[in-house]
């Protein structure tokens, strides 16, 4: 039966075939379902070609260009703290007040404020202008071998995963602190934000690949770099290192499931999941700052 949506839009492919998404047989683009597999909608509405394309270096340029925009808007929010007068790095910091505002993260918005969307709108901010240069250089250095070895929708499904366990360990070791005596690089954050636990998950991804994979040397460039990552985040002052830990351990567990793992092809549920992680992270910007104008005393 062909789909009846075919030809309604510009731009789709209405004639010939496809490769099927999973197990690369050609299809007719009309075909609701692959013959030798199964696979549902292989011609992704006439749209495969188009969502195949999709790349790393789109991927980049959403994060980059979304995280300096906001990161503007952060500073702009609180101009009081926006002053030359406290020195350069201080100039561009933004307040503890404009962080809450737009949706950073820790255990105090997660269990004062209980905005519990913060574990993925703090993915998108950041506490310096050092912070966003060096956390959007470290997105476009592992953006595009993930990519290559994951595909675009588990790029950013990785991606967001890894953030939000980041920023829920963070939380949950921040709570245990205030109980028990921790060592001060492992207080986690009452407040925090940034991509570094995004960029950590990425480099579990990549160690995840090399183990399931046989190739050392993939795992071991991951190892490397993130063994650099987290020394310089114990010899640092206020580092997130139980940020980095969640977010190095939920891109390396979550591509041991099925579909996420690296042998598993890119399909249209896996793409509507991208799409939703996204989605998801714009929605939880907006509903932090509508919540955050009520919540905080200006």
């Amino acid at each position: 039966m062909a789909n009846p949506l075919l030809g309604l839009f510009p731009n789709r492919q209405i004639t010939g075939s496809v490769g099927c998404p999973s197990c690369g047989e050609w299809v007719s683009v009309q075909s609701n379902s692959c013959s030798k597999c199964g696979h549902w909608n292989p011609s992704m509405w006439g749209y495969f070609r188009y969502i195949k394309s999709l790349d790393a270096s789109l991927f980049t340029q959403i994060i980059i260009y979304t995280c300096s925009f906001l990161f503007i808007i952060t500073l702009l929010i609180d101009p009081y703290n926006f002053s030359i007068s406290n020195g350069f790095s201080d100039f561009f910091e933004p307040s503890t007040k404009s962080l809450l505002i737009m949706g950073g993260s820790g255990s105090y918005p997660l269990i004062s404020m209980m905005s519990w969307w913060t574990v993925i709108s703090a993915q998108y901010l950041h506490c310096g202008i050092f912070h966003l240069i060096f956390n959007m250089i470290g997105v476009n250095n592992l953006a595009f071998p993930v990519f290559k070895l994951y595909g675009f929708s588990k790029l950013v499904i990785i991606y967001t995963f890894a953030g939000i366990c980041g920023f829920l360990l963070t939380s949950i070791v921040s709570i245990i602190s205030t109980h028990i005596s921790l060592p001060s690089a492992f207080n986690g954050a009452t407040i925090g934000a940034g991509a570094s636990a995004s960029i950590f998950g990425l480099l579990g991804a990549l160690v995840s690949y090399g183990q399931q994979s046989g190739d050392n040397s993939t795992k071991q460039i991951a190892l490397q770099y993130s063994l650099i990552g987290f020394i310089y985040g114990l010899i640092s002052p206020n580092i997130d290192n139980c940020g980095h830990l969640g977010g190095f351990l939920g891109g390396y567990l979550i591509t041991h499931f099925k579909y996420l793992n690296y042998k598993f092809q890119d399909n249209i549920k896996l793409f509507f999941w991208a799409i939703f992680c996204l989605f998801m992270a714009f929605l939880s910007i907006i509903a932090s700052i509508i919540k955050g104008f009520f919540f905080i005393n200006w």
